[in-house]
């Protein structure tokens, strides 16, 4: 079988390697669909944690079908199409894993049967769209952590896979108001899509006027626009000092996006407007829940998986998911496995 591995900065190799075996306690995978994600870029750009002489698998949003099962397995069987949660346990399958990743044709879990850890896909979801649990659910985790609430106004700094779960969380959630910021016009009109209800990308004019003809001004103490909630899925220094600037009195600010270089606060409009900055990472709780909304009638994210690869073409499904303008999950696929 192959896997991808990263080696140093900017050394992912697929290389053939020995299938794995069950434990007793454990599943083989055979994997349907794993999508590539922005901390797949993040890894390739620093190189294996563990040093360039010790190669990490690479791959964590993914679904599979149970090739095997280890003796001591009861509530899965061969067949079964399932999703797995990466990062329960410990386990940092392809996040620091040096056993596991899914960037492969098969790949191990161990402790299957563990709480939390495997879910049955439903049958009305395939195995593709399946595979967008783990974004999101990190999204979902950023909107619970935003507290949103329907009947307030939310902004979404990001239209990538994050800030896109971040709208579908947000329209599960029962909330309507929601405007999304993002520079890709291709990604603001998936957006719209998922449900939007207004997009804007700052080339077309200010930010601040869009948002001020769709939120209105607030006119209490510390002024800004009447929005109630930021979800910053953006990662960008500009993008955030915005969300600062316009904030209002209260306003909640949830950063869930990765900021690469570290950048100046103005502490004095945290205090002066009584803002609340919030961090979101992973989804402690979230990844059943996430697994139910892809499941929901009025859920559809066949539109966000713009780009389908084999495992042998994964160089080339790489460069694809750099490419905001004409990309929205770029997944590597078995098409024989559904």
């Amino acid at each position: 079988m192959q896997a991808v591995k990263l080696y140093g900065a900017g050394d992912m190799r697929l290389e053939d390697i020995e299938p794995p075996v069950p434990g007793n306690d454990d599943i083989v995978l055979k994997i349907s669909a794993c999508g590539i994600c922005g901390s797949d870029a993040m890894f390739n750009n620093m190189g294996s944690i563990w040093g360039p002489d010790t190669p990490m698998p690479l791959g964590h949003e993914f679904s599979g079908v149970i090739d095997s099962c280890g003796a001591n397995i009861k509530n899965f069987k061969p067949g079964d199409r399932v999703v797995v949660d990466p990062m329960i346990n410990d386990t940092l399958i392809g996040c620091g894993s040096l056993e596991t990743g899914a960037f492969s044709d098969y790949t191990l879990i161990k402790n299957a049967d563990s709480a939390g850890l495997v879910f049955t896909i439903p049958d009305n979801l395939s195995t593709t769209e399946a595979a967008f649990t783990e974004p999101l659910a990190v999204a979902l985790h950023a909107v619970n952590t935003s507290d949103a609430q329907p009947g307030q106004k939310v902004v979404v700094y990001g239209a990538g896979p994050i800030g896109l779960g971040a709208v579908i969380s947000l329209k599960s959630k029962g909330i309507e108001d929601i405007l999304v910021i993002d520079l890709s016009d291709y990604r603001l009109e998936l957006a719209r899509q998922m449900g939007a209800k207004a997009t804007h990308n700052p080339v077309s004019g200010k930010t601040k006027d869009f948002l001020s003809e769709n939120c209105g001004a607030y006119t209490g103490l510390g002024g800004g626009i009447d929005i109630d909630v930021f979800i910053d899925a953006a990662g960008v220094a500009p993008a955030f000092d915005e969300m600062m600037l316009l904030a209002r009195h209260g306003s909640i600010i949830t950063v869930v996006a990765m900021h690469k270089n570290p950048l100046p606060v103005s502490l004095d409009n945290v205090v002066a407007k009584q803002l609340q900055i919030r961090g979101s990472i992973g989804y402690p709780n979230e990844f059943g829940d996430a697994l139910n909304i892809l499941a929901r009638d009025d859920v559809d994210v066949s539109a966000l998986i713009t780009h389908q690869y084999p495992l042998a073409d994964f160089h080339q499904a790489f460069e694809q998911s750099l490419d905001a303008n004409t990309s929205g999950k770029v997944m590597i696929v078995n098409e024989s496995v559904s």
